[in-house]
């Protein structure tokens, strides 16, 4: 506990977050560059003395203009290398990237020297010029979907070669599903520009005119004006905790860069750059490298090295992957007991959220910020990049140990944890495959060893468990629920599957999801009796951390400072309108779909119409937002009352990440536009499409379904039941007719999604089972049929 309290005060925790600010700001001169290119007709490539290319010039100018305002920010203090500097002066470091030498300063020469050697790296990202550059006119922002391709498959299916339209990533809970089409699917390149016209320009003019360049590149004018309007709100020049806010321009840009490639021509080399990796990814990747730089071991190394060679190949960070297993089991692991739906429900959502609520806990303890240093969070896993440190593998062991035992305390071994990492060199970026590879090797070798070095304490859960059950006058039983945790003979349930279902029935209703670490918010959540009558709700796992959701109705404590200080996030939940309210710092996709009740009118139709169509569960009455249970989303069914059963997921992803890109293509920013592209589909995307019945459903309810069943159709937000969806894969639970039409659609949709590239396809199983079937055997089942449609 002292160790873990002594890297929690770490003197680096907050140069680290100036660090990531200007590694995210680094490039951005590139859009102001591109804008201008617009307004002109041409690319302006000047180089002056002081800086080595055009952009970063104009990003030093962007900064100095539309920065000034947030001085209660840039004046902070930090210290590097012994000397004081502004947080502005770091980030003023960044737009030297390029000639460190250039700046007078020593201090500041280093500073822009890590940002050079972070830049170098995730750089050789860059494809060069290959033979399908034949569109090398066209500055558009390409899928990395396209490039992906597994040896020994055929490639005779070429499809034409696809852009993302130049537009922020503008999102609110009033976006439909084809209006998230139009936005973040790719398009092909015909439907963008004529390339004959362009051609013949081309030979006639040899310049573009203004409009004819709009199709080229994009309106580059209107994009910069939308951002210059959002650095202006409130939300960012009141903010006053560092943190808050790299974590409020991380996600601006997300949300204005995510669609602006971040290199298609090297004006030094003179060659053609295939532009797949966006500004914000290329930038964020930075800001990780950046980041992990700051650290005792590879300062000492900085301090005393000029040699740009010499460094990356001494200079160490290290990559750690955490795993949790057993997620499968206890996802399902859940009898069909009263509330079962909403069970099931706050499970899963547990489940997305523990690998983030982990990796945040080690980040936070180690001083780097989680926003930044998570790669990755999603289906279970998680990868971070951080700095390394003579005692790293210590300190990372005994974090291994901590939260294994935390999951022990909880969830008696139902939930397992292993912690893997591999220390390299910098140099050693530039083959990620190797790094990554290595990494999965040490961590496959764990698994084997999972629960080794904390079997005292799973002896000592099973000896409290039996005292109990002994001690007890009153007498004991099973959860009948979980069969797992022993309880008091009057409770119902135990307390996890309590507060499962208590999460899930408000899960329809939530805005909000604040991250938080702080050990009094912990404490007060843990003890508080007043928690489910205020209908809060929070997953709270000792000293690893929590998180809380909040309502709408229940937005008034994001105006608490008090408890707003305490968090290190609040993100809003599938929008991105960020800009409007001083607590947020940004936003998070999950798919939250679940036939839950429209409104107290429509929980009337349905009470009223229940008895006519199916027997209502004994004491089962509806409210608004409430999820509907199974045996009633059955009797929606037209024809028999079946419930399908639906799980699917990418096909052959493993294979795709290690080898489908290639080493060439393998890159550490490359890997993290994969991966981001994939759960914005899954989690984003999926949330929007399976809230709206299909138009050949429709047609199937209009001409089959009796005039009951319709009426209570319309009474829910939804025909569809997600488990879960986000990563790549998914799993629903609807209507039987819903769960085949949904089948074949969502293989259509992710084909469109990813240019119908072969390598990319879904694979699935569809199980059709009564709605009072055990979950637990009907999720088994399900999972072998995919099994089977994957061979």
């Amino acid at each position: 506990i002292y160790l873990l309290r002594l890297i929690t005060n770490m003197p680096y925790k907050d140069l680290r977050t100036a660090i990531a600010l200007g590694g995210l700001l680094h490039d951005i001169g590139k859009l102001i560059q591109r804008q201008e290119a617009e307004v002109k007709g041409y690319f302006e490539r000047k180089r002056t003395e002081e800086h080595k290319t055009a952009h970063e010039e104009k990003g030093k100018e962007f900064f100095e203009t539309h920065f000034k305002e947030f001085h209660k920010i840039l004046n902070q203090s930090v210290d590097f290398l012994g000397e004081k500097l502004t947080v502005g002066d770091i980030v003023e470091a960044s737009f030297y990237h390029h000639e460190p030498k250039s700046l007078k300063n020593p201090t500041l020469e280093k500073i822009a020297t890590i940002y050079q050697l972070a830049d170098h790296i995730s750089a050789s990202e860059r494809s060069k010029e290959r033979d399908f550059l034949s569109e090398r006119t066209l500055k558009r922002l390409r899928p990395v979907f396209q490039i992906v391709s597994i040896e020994g498959k055929s490639e005779e299916t070429k499809t034409e070669l696809c852009v993302y339209p130049l537009k922020p990533l503008e999102v609110s809970e009033k976006t439909s599903s084809r209006e998230l089409e139009e936005l973040i699917f790719p398009k092909p390149l015909s439907s963008i520009y004529d390339r004959e016209k362009i051609e013949q320009q081309l030979k006639e003019t040899k310049q573009y005119e203004r409009e004819l360049y709009k199709e080229l590149i994009g309106e580059y004018d209107e994009l910069l004006t939308q951002f210059k309007e959002a650095l202006k709100k409130e939300t960012l020049s009141k903010e006053e905790n560092l943190y808050r806010f790299l974590s409020k321009v991380y996600h601006l840009f997300y949300k204005y860069l995510w669609s602006v490639p971040s290199s298609t021509y090297d004006p030094a080399l003179k060659t053609q750059h295939y532009p797949d990796i966006s500004l914000f990814d290329h930038s964020r990747g930075v800001a990780a490298i950046a980041t992990s730089l700051i650290t005792d071991f590879n300062l000492n190394l900085i301090k005393t090295t000029d040699h740009l060679k010499e460094l990356k190949e001494n200079l160490k960070l290290v990559l750690v992957e955490g795993d949790i297993s057993g997620i499968q089991k206890f996802l399902f692991g859940i009898r069909n007991y009263s509330g079962v739906a909403k069970r099931l429900r706050g499970r899963s959502f547990f489940l997305a959220v523990l690998p983030d609520l982990i990796a945040r806990y080690i980040l936070n303890r180690l001083g780097y910020p989680p926003i930044v240093n998570i790669l990755y969070s999603g289906g279970g896993k998680f990868q971070l990049l951080i700095g390394y440190e003579k005692d790293i593998e210590e300190t990372l062991e005994k974090f291994q140990r901590r939260i294994e035992e935390v999951l022990l305390e909880e969830f008696g071994g139902r939930l397992g944890f292993v912690l893997a990492y591999n220390v390299f060199h910098l140099k050693d970026l530039e083959n990620y495959h190797e790094v990554v590879k290595q990494l999965h090797d040490q961590l496959n070798g764990r698994k084997r060893k999972k629960f080794s070095s904390t079997l005292e304490v799973f002896e000592n859960i099973i000896n409290r468990r039996f005292e109990r059950t002994i001690e007890n006058s009153k007498g004991t039983k099973i959860c009948p629920s979980c069969h797992w945790e022993v309880i008091d003979e009057e409770q119902d349930t135990c307390e996890w599957c309590e507060r499962f279902k208590h999460f899930g029935g408000l899960l329809p209703k939530f805005r909000y999801i604040t991250y938080f670490t702080d050990e009094k918010l912990i404490k007060e959540l843990r003890e508080d009796e007043k928690f489910f009558a205020e209908r809060r709700a929070a997953f709270v796992l000792d000293n690893l951390g929590g998180v809380e959701l909040i309502t709408e109705e229940r937005k008034e404590l994001l105006k608490d400072k008090d408890y707003i200080g305490r968090t290190t996030d609040v993100l809003v939940l599938n929008s991105t309108q960020i800009e409007e309210n001083s607590a947020i710092t940004g936003f998070r996709f999950v798919c939250l779909t679940v036939p839950a009740v429209v409104n107290d009118e429509a929980a009337e139709v349905i009470e009223n119409l229940t008895y006519q169509v199916w027997e209502k569960e004994e004491g089962q009455t509806l409210k608004e937002n409430d999820i509907v249970p199974f045996t009633l989303l059955e009797k929606l069914s037209i024809g028999d009352s079946k419930l399908g059963y639906f799980k699917a997921d990418v096909d052959n992803l493993g294979l795709v990440f290690m080898v489908g890109l290639g080493k060439e293509h393998y890159t550490f920013s490359r890997i993290a536009t994969l991966s981001r592209s994939l759960d914005l589909f899954f989690s984003l995307y999926m949330d929007r499409f399976l809230r709206e019945l299909p138009e050949e459903l429709e047609e199937d309810y209009d001409k089959y379904a009796d005039s009951k069943t319709k009426e209570i159709l319309k009474s829910i937000k939804a025909p569809v039941y997600t488990v879960y969806s986000g990563g790549d894969d998914l799993f629903l639970i609807a209507p039987w007719n819903v769960a085949v039409a949904f089948s074949h659609l969502i293989r259509q949709k992710f084909g469109y999604y990813t240019c119908w590239n072969e390598n990319l396809g879904i694979s699935a199983g569809l199980g059709i089972f009564n709605g009072s079937y055990p979950i637990r055997l009907a999720a088994d089942k399900t999972d072998a049929l995919e099994s089977k449609a994957k061979e």
